[in-house]
């Protein structure tokens, strides 16, 4: 899907209703530079599932209105202003977990990587679909995903990338305290330890 039509669909998760046409033009125009440049950033088989605005932050950088992006191999967030752009990613193998939090009102997502966690704030039907992406790409179809596509050699993710022995068994102490405390099911855990000692 293209970056404008993952926009409009989560835009239609919180408004459900039909979206007039003079919506569909403003979204259209309103992002037309911000979606060209992401777009122009992603590997040839890279697929776009999940786009919205919203408000982020991270260990070292926060906004109230970021375009947030989820594809096949890596989450995104991009952000310009005053003419200076700003991008972050963790590719989708370097996620550790994810966890959500919030109310009816405003709920909360943080994807957690080696070294950065990316946290988003938004309406619950966005963060309920978000996490369900997630879910799928990081849990119950990890490697189906990113099978046929490779991420761009250009692109250089915003975290240590070190894949040494320690942070594996980081990671899985992790993991397992978060199966232990019944966060994650035991289909999650052992979906992650198999990716992460690509087995």
């Amino acid at each position: 899907m293209t970056l404008e039509e993952a926009l409009k669909e989560s835009f239609y998760l919180v408004k459900r209703s039909r979206l007039s046409s003079a919506f569909n033009n403003w979204v259209s125009k309103a992002y037309t530079s911000d979606n060209r440049k992401i777009e122009e950033m992603l590997g040839e088989n890279e697929d776009i599932l999940f786009a919205a605005r919203l408000s982020f932050s991270s260990n070292t950088f926060r906004a109230n209105e970021v375009t947030f992006v989820v594809t096949t191999l890596r989450t995104i967030f991009y952000h310009e202003y005053d003419g200076r752009e700003r991008m972050d990613q963790i590719p989708h193998d370097k996620v550790q977990t994810v966890k959500v939090s919030g109310s009816d009102v405003w709920s909360h997502l943080y994807i957690v990587g080696l070294s950065d966690t990316f946290h988003v704030e938004e309406k619950p039907p966005i963060i309920a679909r978000l996490h369900e992406i997630l879910n799928d790409l990081l849990y119950v179809h990890p490697q189906t995903a990113a099978q046929d596509a490779e991420l761009p050699q250009d692109a250089e993710p915003a975290q240590d990338l070190s894949s040494d022995a320690a942070d594996i068994a980081e990671a899985l102490k992790s993991y397992k305290e978060l199966l232990d405390t019944g966060i994650i099911t035991q289909e999650e855990f052992d979906a992650k330890k198999r990716q992460l000692l690509n087995i």
